[in-house]
This record gives structure tokens, C-alpha cells and sequence, in this order.
């Protein structure tokens, strides 16, 4: 998509670093849809992204809102759990 307008019915919502508006406006539109949004930038996990992919120590790792997640429906398995790094939002 490229308009947060334009989403209406999707399983999995990846926001590319170079989307121009906030993750927020993202989060807001998608509300509790059922929609897995994933994201690669920085801070994104705890501003509400349900996965977010980062590169720290020359590796890729990933972030999950475990919260997020959970409100929306979604229930992480322990196997992917315990290779991510858990976060919480910030409200």
C-alpha cells in the first residue's frame, strides 16, 4: 500500500523505515482488525508495532510487543518468544 488509506483487510501489515508517517497513524488506522503489523525501525515495537526486525551486533533480531500483540489476538508461541527481545509500549 502506499496510503494507510488503503488498507482494509490484510493478515500481515510489514512498514517498511521508509514509510513518511508515523507509526502511530498506522497503529490508529489498523485499531484491533486482527492485522499483524511488522516494522524495521528503531523504537517502532514499543511505539506500538507488533514485531519489529532491528540489527544489533551485526545480527538481525526482532522485538515483540507481547501486549500489543495480545490485544488484538494474536498468541506468540513460546518457541518464537524465547528468541525475541519482549518489550513493552509506552503510553
Amino acid at each position: 500500500y502506499s496510503d494507510i488509506k488503503d488498507v482494509n483487510s490484510c493478515q500481515v501489515l510489514f512498514v517498511s523505515r521508509n514509510y513518511k508517517n508515523s507509526i502511530e497513524s498506522v497503529i490508529s488506522k489498523i485499531g484491533n482488525k486482527g492485522i499483524l503489523v511488522v516494522t524495521e525501525e528503531q523504537g517502532y515495537a514499543v511505539r506500538g508495532a507488533h514485531i519489529n526486525f532491528k540489527v544489533s551486533e551485526e545480527q538481525l533480531k526482532f522485538e515483540i510487543n507481547l501486549k500489543k500483540a495480545s490485544q488484538v489476538g494474536f498468541k506468540i508461541s513460546s518457541q518464537l518468544l524465547q528468541h525475541a527481545t519482549i518489550v513493552d509500549s509506552i503510553e
